[in-house]
């Protein structure tokens, strides 16, 4: 069973649209008493339709729902009114609008505001034959714990690798990811590098075609905070060192 824990990171690089519009994608959990209030801020002097969908680990949609903004005003939603808390609620939420967006995230649980996040950059657009780096900062230091959600906001499969980097650059975790459309997982830094006071750092994961999004949570001291990291960079990877021709 997929269940997404916490974290946290550093945002990356503004892309390009989406859809020929406005797309953004961030994380909702109704996990464990979780939930998550977004308020979709208007920066423009137009009217904006927009489009709001939320879905469950496995890219299964569970919510959607449409409106129109009036030229810098807002509107929210409790995700909570819309989605049953549940283990397996989790995942990736998005949003295509109009006109360009400020989003006001405010993550709760068991009903106490725990973490406030502000997103305004849009999931760059896919390209074929391009590879896409979202990357963030780790800390797996005692006393702390973290997790990393990946979250595939596209309705087509995309693969790609994850590398967790300590702070000398040397690799300290890789590993394939595949997710399918609309699907997400979570990864316990834990699990992955285990603990101690030199395990902090660079998270990646690069991906082929189509960029994803990440969502880090950090979990100490008893306080939860949660962060997105929306923007990607288009990297070029690098081919493989040539094998020397063996001696006969």
């Amino acid at each position: 069973m997929r269940k997404i824990v916490i974290l946290i990171v550093g945002l990356v690089f503004v892309g390009a649209l989406a859809w020929g519009q406005h797309f953004y994608a961030v994380h909702y959990s109704r996990a464990g008493g979780q939930d998550l209030e977004i308020s979709l801020c208007n920066t423009t002097g137009k009217d904006s339709s927009y489009t709001i969908r939320a879905y469950d680990p496995w890219g299964k949609p569970l919510w959607e729902a449409t409106g129109v903004l009036r030229p810098h005003n807002a509107a929210f939603h409790l995700i909570g009114n819309q989605v049953p808390e549940k283990e397996t609620n989790w995942g990736v939420l998005v949003v295509d609008s109009q006109e360009p967006l400020v989003l006001g995230l405010e993550y709760s649980a068991k009903g106490r505001l725990h973490s406030v996040d502000i997103v305004s950059t849009v999931v760059p657009a896919r390209e074929a034959g391009t590879a896409f780096q979202v990357a963030g900062y780790y800390s797996q230091v005692p006393d702390s714990f973290m997790a990393l959600a990946v979250m595939n906001p596209w309705d087509q499969a995309v693969s790609g690798r994850l590398v967790v980097y300590k702070s000398d650059g040397s690799v300290a975790y890789q590993g394939d990811i595949s997710l399918a459309a609309y699907e997400s997982n979570s990864y316990s830094l834990a699990k992955l590098v285990g603990e101690d006071v030199t395990l902090w750092g660079l998270v990646e994961v690069v991906t082929d075609g189509a960029p994803v999004v990440m969502a880090a949570k950090l979990l100490i001291g008893g306080v939860l905070q949660v962060k997105n990291v929306i923007g990607a960079l288009r990297v070029v990877v690098q081919p493989a060192a040539p094998t020397p021709p063996r001696k006969v």
